[in-house]
């Protein structure tokens, strides 16, 4: 008999949360819509045993909405990406297909070498490593002037920084418009999401404030993550002044298409 609880990867939810967006965010450009969705899916069955849950293909393919062999060929994906990790299993179910067990992987920097247990699976960062782990994909990955992020002098935060970011992305998420916050999601937790967001309002203010981001969201996307692409390739040095500019831009264009 398989016990899931042998098998978590994390203490508790949030904890896991965290690390599958810090996995969504660095793999951003190499995964697609279905590749996330997978993954969003597969942590909402792993909640009970936080990081754990035993699941069929056929139950990832319908929640998906994709074929059996396209379902086995995204965890393929995920598991190459090191998301996430499958443990066969030789559980029958009559009539169809045995369920493996799926565990999500602890986020680990690339910069940092990967540590295992006796069972030869990811070992759990400890709570200081993965502090670290953090601030060293914030520093490489979200970039900008802030001197909060080129300080690597700054000392590790402590659990009440860590609590004090979730309130703050939770504050901010339900507060703001799900679509607005889908924009940034992707790319920023907390208080980076909060800054980006109040960018964003701050480049398309006057003269175009009656410009309805929600009325446009898909022009506000393309822009977002095309400028995250560039920054991401290297090719922008500054993401807060060419993400202003940008944003600015589209809303003047947008304002005059409308008048």
């Amino acid at each position: 008999m398989i016990y899931l609880n042998d098998y978590k990867t994390f203490d508790d939810v949030q904890e896991m949360n965290l690390h599958v967006k810090q996995h969504i965010s660095r793999h951003y450009y190499e995964m697609n819509d279905t590749e996330r969705e997978a993954i969003y899916f597969i942590s909402r069955y792993s909640v009970k045993y936080a990081g754990a849950s035993h699941l069929k293909m056929e139950t990832i393919a319908k929640a998906i909405d994709r074929s059996r062999s396209t379902a086995k060929r995204v965890i393929t994906k995920l598991i190459k990406l090191g998301i996430i990790e499958r443990v066969t299993t030789l559980r029958a179910i009559k009539g169809g297909h045995g369920a493996n067990i799926y565990r999500i992987l602890p986020f680990v920097s690339s910069n940092e070498p990967s540590k295992t247990n006796r069972r030869g699976q990811a070992e759990k960062p400890t709570q200081a490593s993965a502090e670290e782990t953090d601030k060293q994909d914030e520093t490489t990955n979200l970039k900008s002037n802030s001197s909060n992020t080129d300080d690597s002098s700054e000392p590790i935060e402590s659990n009440e920084s860590i609590s004090a970011e979730q309130v703050i992305h939770e504050s901010i998420a339900n507060n703001t418009p799900a679509p607005i916050v889908d924009l940034f999601r992707p790319f920023f937790y907390g208080s980076e999401l909060y800054r980006y967001i109040g960018l964003l309002f701050k480049a398309k203010h006057r003269p175009h404030g009656n410009v309805r981001i929600e009325s446009h969201i898909d022009d506000y996307r393309a822009c977002i993550y095309d400028v995250m692409r560039r920054y991401k390739q290297g090719y922008i040095r500054s993401l807060d002044s060419y993400l202003f500019a940008s944003i600015r831009t589209l809303s003047r264009r947008l304002f005059m298409t409308a008048t």
